[in-house]
């Protein structure tokens, strides 16, 4: 029977921003980044713990438990990214990072529905796309941090 692997349930985006150093309100920026970097790092812890717990011996109502529980980590990353306001010049790069880990949440979402549709081929079909969903959802969130980082500096 088809196997979920580790690498599905990688955690995106462990990239910290950089404190501010020069320009605009530095504590308002700092307080920013500080909000975002804890936002990250819980939902890393999360995905650390979980993604153990597919294996090759669990079984699938197991896998399939362990992704709900990652789709829970992914919303309630969102959830905290939207609850942050952003320095008024970094809100569009904000916003793009809140985008892509809504739009990586909603890809979890599809993959676990055809997870429980039973078949091989669906099993197969729903990896592959978590697969490249979590290769795009890492693109734009390492994107839209960098961005992020570079208004900060500035």
């Amino acid at each position: 029977m088809f196997k979920l692997s580790r690498m599905l349930l990688v955690a995106l985006a462990a990239v910290a921003l950089i404190a501010a150093g020069c320009g605009g309100d530095t504590e308002e920026k700092n307080d920013y980044v500080d909000q975002v970097n804890t936002a990250q790092t819980e939902f890393a812890d999360q995905v650390t713990k979980l993604s153990s717990a597919i294996t090759s011996a669990s079984s699938d109502s197991a896998d399939q438990d362990t992704i709900k529980s990652y789709q829970t980590a992914v919303d309630g990353v969102v959830k905290d990214l939207e609850g942050i306001t952003p320095p008024e010049d970094v809100q569009a790069e904000h916003q793009q990072l809140v985008d892509a880990m809504s739009a990586y949440g909603e890809s979890v979402g599809t993959a676990l529905e055809d997870l429980q549709g039973g078949s091989p081929e669906d099993r197969l079909k729903a990896a592959t796309e978590l697969q490249q969903a979590s290769t795009t959802a890492g693109t734009q969130i390492n994107q839209a941090i960098e961005a992020i980082n570079k208004k900060l500096q500035e």
